[in-house]
């Protein structure tokens, strides 16, 4: 029930609807429900327009209810889910990039992982949490393959991800975090998640 939609653009002047979220919240047995997909800005060096984008977004979806007492929309949930293109990159060459990824050492490209930095931070809400990386990063692949586009020598980096949050630890469990392998007719690797939630 009391189901609604808002959307916030990010692009141009936060004018253009190339970049920006758009939101879905609800009612379901009691308990409150708040997704969110976004396109957050481009660009290797970006990182300060991102963090802007992802708040401007929260602040101002305006959700019925919000009011004064929540500056935040995601604020209002008892859970909200937080998922798209966000854009955050790795830092690094290309080469480095690639032969890390080549040996498996997923923990150094994550120790330099833009979106992991910037929460840590506390440039993105900290209440806002993220599974443990397991997969290869999602962008920029060579189209219906799985290999990293080697011409455009963009650098590896997991632009796709999925971040959620409670009010009041509630409870939830994240039951797997994994990206859409067999999914190959873009220059990104689609990402899926599986929850429970407590709805007592």
């Amino acid at each position: 029930s009391d189901v609604y939609k808002r959307q916030v653009k990010t692009g141009i002047a936060n004018m253009i609807g190339n970049k920006g979220g758009v939101a879905v919240s609800l009612n379901f047995l009691s308990k409150t429900f708040m997704f969110v997909n976004c396109h957050l800005a481009a660009g290797h060096t970006n990182v300060q327009k991102r963090n802007d984008d992802f708040n401007r977004i929260d602040t101002n979806l305006k959700l019925p209810k919000q009011g004064k007492r929540y500056k935040r929309a995601s604020d209002m949930f008892d859970y909200v889910f937080w998922l798209g293109d966000l854009n955050y990159r790795v830092e690094g060459t290309f080469e480095l990039v690639h032969q890390c990824l080549v040996n498996n050492k997923y923990e150094v490209l994550l120790s330099n992982d833009q979106l992991l930095r910037e929460r840590e931070k506390g440039n993105i809400p900290p209440d806002f949490k993220e599974g443990f990386i397991k997969f290869p990063p999602t962008y920029k692949m060579d189209k219906n393959s799985n290999t990293f586009d080697p011409k455009k020598k963009r650098i590896p980096a997991w632009t796709d991800r999925i971040l959620y949050k409670t009010k009041d630890n509630r409870k939830i469990d994240l039951v797997n975090y994994e990206s859409a392998k067999e999914l190959l007719w873009s220059d990104h690797r689609a990402v899926f998640a599986q929850f429970y939630v407590s709805l007592d």
